[in-house]
């Protein structure tokens, strides 16, 4: 296997939506199969999709590269997220006409902007969502008896931790183009920080994989090294002064350590360290891709 870096696209490129295939690199088989089925789909405008996932595991990435490379790419797509008011939904279902409608996490949604998408919306639908079809299925204001009537494709987006031959190229990747970015050298990664990588499960997934590249690249991998073993230990006892860390950092990596140790499941995690769901996507947030 290959020990090169993967060719990583620096962050201006997901903040103007500018995704295209070549962006999703893997040696991994299930997301190579994830990726031909992303392909297909995108050919069908008139299907309706719905990307599954956990958080940071590229889902809205994906979904802007099927809108990207289908026959009305030209058209525009329009992303509504939670909290967006009836009024602007009917707002972003008229922007979308002939176009791509990109509805986030609809669980969080109310009723009412959810009904007006599920009659009103004649654009293509993609929903991108962190439940599971069966959780999507069981829950009465969930647009997934709206948006999958019929014509549908679901693709479920496969987290870092089932992903580990992928882990090495990307973080290399990432800081390697952060680095070019800002104008700085990449110092690369001792065989210490390379096992602690590798050890790391990941459950922020790509926004905690590429945050962990640029703090290498701003700190070195002296720094790196000591923050990816407390994000393994959290509660650990720190003896010198020099491996304190903020109180912030350290409420987000034992928050993002509960949903480690509940299998990626941010609602149960929400429930037992006493939090909001929302809490928890916060914190497990950090950057592109999304």
């Amino acid at each position: 296997m290959s020990d090169l870096p993967f060719n990583c696209p620096d962050s201006r490129v997901f903040e103007r939506g500018e995704v295209t295939w070549d962006h999703f690199q893997t040696r991994n088989e299930a997301t190579t199969r994830l990726l031909w089925d992303a392909r297909r789909a995108s050919k069908d405008e008139e299907a309706s999709i719905l990307v599954l996932g956990e958080e940071g595991t590229g889902k809205v990435a994906l979904a802007r590269a099927i809108h990207r490379h289908s026959p009305i790419a030209t058209k525009p797509l329009v992303v509504v997220n939670p909290g967006t008011s009836a009024v602007d939904v009917e707002q972003a279902i008229r922007d979308a006409a002939d176009g791509c409608l990109l509805v986030r996490e609809p669980s969080l949604f109310h009723p009412e902007a959810l009904l007006r998408i599920g009659e009103s919306a004649e654009a293509r639908l993609i929903v991108t969502s962190t439940r599971s079809i069966k959780e999507l299925d069981g829950d009465n204001d969930s647009l997934f008896h709206l948006c999958i009537p019929v014509r549908a494709c679901a693709l479920t987006t496969i987290p870092l931790r089932s992903r580990t031959e992928d882990v090495l190229p990307y973080f290399d990747g990432f800081g390697i183009a952060f680095a070019a970015e800002i104008g700085r050298a990449w110092p690369g990664r001792t065989p210490e920080l390379t096992l602690a990588l590798t050890k790391h499960l990941w459950p922020g997934n790509f926004p905690e994989l590429v945050n962990a590249a640029r703090r290498t690249v701003l700190r070195g991998t002296a720094g790196a090294l000591a923050e990816a073993r407390l994000a393994s230990a959290p509660w650990m006892t720190i003896d010198s002064p020099e491996d304190l860390v903020p109180f912030e950092e350290m409420r987000r990596l034992y928050v993002r350590h509960a949903v480690q140790v509940c299998g990626n499941n941010l609602a149960q995690a929400a429930r037992r360290i006493k939090v909001t769901e929302n809490t928890v996507h916060k914190y497990c947030k950090g950057g592109p891709p999304a």
